[in-house]
């Protein structure tokens, strides 16, 4: 059976046999394995967004994938518009939830997209790994085109972070770096 198909399996019936089957299948992989959380987070459900990434983060243990990757702004939802500016309390509680979050990843290094404030607000990514945020990157390039004006509401950083010696920088929706 196909991983694809594994996965259709459990979504549709999250049992453990078919995690065990998932996870069966993933450890034949000797070079790693890398898992996209696509959530489908909703703009500002702070805590059902973090219970989803908890979710992800947890079967992706259970599973033996090392690396599971989440979208951008995955706490605070996407596109955030003026969200923050407006309501500046959803950077401060999403970093809240972010660290609670952090401390289950002992066994799977997990990218969490997030809000973060500095001297302005930031489409960030956190990586978290055993039990904490270990590095957190900003996103460089922002989309000008149709909704995706990003720009107005979150500055471009040009900073980039080397994660297990790949230089990476944060990059959504079309934007490729």
């Amino acid at each position: 059976m196909e991983l694809y198909d594994l996965l259709e399996e459990y979504n549709q019936t999250h049992t453990k046999e078919a995690e065990e089957k998932i996870k069966e299948t993933i450890l034949h992989h000797k070079n790693g394995s890398i898992m996209l959380a696509q959530i489908n987070p909703e703009i500002g459900d702070l805590k059902n967004n973090a219970e989803k990434i908890i979710e992800n983060i947890n079967f992706a243990q259970n599973t033996g994938v090392e690396l599971v990757i989440f979208p951008e702004l995955t706490l605070t939802g996407y596109p955030i518009y003026d969200v923050l500016q407006n309501f500046p309390v959803i950077a401060e509680e999403n970093l809240k939830f972010l660290k609670k979050i952090a401390q289950i990843t002992v066994k799977t290094t997990a990218l969490v997209g997030f809000a973060e404030k500095r001297d302005d607000f930031f489409s960030s990514v956190a990586l978290l790994q055993d039990g904490e945020i270990k590095e957190i990157i900003r996103k460089p390039l922002h989309p000008s085109y149709c909704d995706f004006n990003d720009c107005k509401y979150v500055p471009k950083s040009d900073e980039s972070a080397k994660i297990v010696e790949i230089k990476c920088f944060m990059s959504g929706c079309q934007n490729i770096t």
